[in-house]
């Protein structure tokens, strides 16, 4: 029951002896009540002069938001974070699954060689994921320069993947442009069959 845990957890941190945790304990349930105004109240005093504790007290905000859908708001928060730890492991992974529910595929692609350095994710899972967010800015070009200018930015090994050659090829013949993509196509085919060709 949030209401009776927020109650107590209130009481416990009007103490002489109050601990971060108590504020993040109180904070936490505030939230779980729907209570955001004094669940930001609970993480202000939780670290009131933005000291050693500020990062810590940042990455559980950012979760909280998330959690709330307030992923946008979260992903601000999250950023500052990584400039201030690049390598933190928390920090990316969260970073990592904002950018993807925000559909920030550029943002995903340029996070990739941090988390695969981080050692978050295989060297064949970070080749997907940047497949991934490659093919997916592609498909999201809105004109034949954007498409070009995208397309041309890549990194040599990741235009040659079978998913980005198709999702250049496919935007390429919404476009009405479709020999932009006829080297590489061909040069693909030759390489390996795949269905998606």
């Amino acid at each position: 029951d949030w209401a009776r845990a927020e109650q107590a957890l209130a009481r416990a941190v009007k103490g002489p002896r109050v601990g971060t945790a108590g504020y993040l304990a109180a904070a936490r349930a505030a939230q779980g009540r729907g209570a955001t105004e004094r669940r930001d109240q609970y993480l202000a005093l939780a670290d009131p002069g933005f000291g050693q504790r500020h990062f810590a007290i940042g990455l559980v905000r950012a979760r909280m938001l998330i959690s709330e859908g307030e992923t946008a708001a979260s992903i601000k928060l999250l950023e500052q974070l990584h400039l201030k730890r690049p390598r933190h492991e928390g920090v990316l992974k969260l970073l990592l699954q904002g950018y993807q529910n925000c559909e920030r595929w550029r943002d995903v692609r340029l996070l990739v060689p941090a988390i695969r350095k981080a050692g978050i994710v295989s060297a064949e899972r970070a080749g997907e994921l940047s497949s991934l967010a490659a093919a997916r800015e592609l498909e999201g070009a809105s004109d034949v320069p954007g498409l070009t200018t995208l397309h041309d930015s890549l990194k040599r090994s990741l235009k040659q993947r079978p998913e980005v050659v198709a999702a250049f090829a496919a935007r390429a013949l919404e476009l009405d442009r479709p020999e932009l993509a006829e080297a590489d196509l061909r040069r693909a085919i030759e390489a390996s069959f795949d269905d998606r060709l």
